[in-house]
């Protein structure tokens, strides 16, 4: 069984991952949807809206939450694989050079 490391699809899943964590990403996507919820609640000021706000916000929120915290775990966890594997790519990179 021959064990194939790409580095090039290291780079490209952190890159691609990348987008959808931080400000621009799920944690920033989290905010505006906060900040919409308050605008919402404001305007909706009624017995339907609040029994909306009771019954949806705190789930919702809460779950936003949690995925923005697990996109941000996965893109740290895969930019630590990365950074471990680096020295194994720098390794052979120097062995495939001295061969020729």
């Amino acid at each position: 069984m021959d064990l194939h490391l790409d580095q090039d699809a290291f780079e490209a899943a952190k890159r691609e991952l990348a987008k959808y964590v931080g400000n621009d990403g799920l944690e920033g996507l989290v905010v505006k949807i906060r900040a919409s919820f308050e605008q919402l609640r404001k305007d909706w000021d009624s017995d339907a809206g609040r029994k909306f706000f009771e019954r949806f916000e705190d789930d919702l929120l809460t779950n936003l939450d949690k995925y923005a915290i697990v996109f941000k775990h996965i893109s740290e966890n895969l930019s630590t694989a990365s950074n471990k594997y680096e020295e194994v790519f720098r390794a052979a990179e120097t062995v495939a050079k001295a061969q020729y």
